[in-house]
């Protein structure tokens, strides 16, 4: 049973997999995927898979109740903090 993958799931290039015997490339495939790896490909797979693990766990994570200070309550949140969970998120 052979499977069509995305080759490091962003490059472009389908290749054919079979859990019993490999990965089977096409003609031209290996040239695309070397110049994906050439071409910083590995690197940007690596850092879309860390936003995306990222923006799971922040989507996992409740965020507290927002109390403004205005309203009678303190804030939950300070600046330094809220700044840096915006940077974690949207990446600065």
């Amino acid at each position: 049973m052979m499977n069509r993958v995305n080759f490091a799931r962003l490059s472009g290039t389908v290749v054919d997999v079979c859990r019993g015997h490999g990965t089977f490339l096409d003609s031209g495939e290996l040239n695309a995927i070397v110049t994906f790896i050439h071409g910083g490909g590995l690197a940007r797979m690596r850092q879309h898979e860390d936003e995306q693990r990222r923006l799971t766990a922040a989507k996992q994570t409740p965020a507290p109740p927002a109390r403004s200070p205005a309203h009678g309550g303190s804030s939950d949140w300070d600046a330094p903090s809220l700044a840096e969970m915006l940077y974690e998120l949207f990446g600065g």
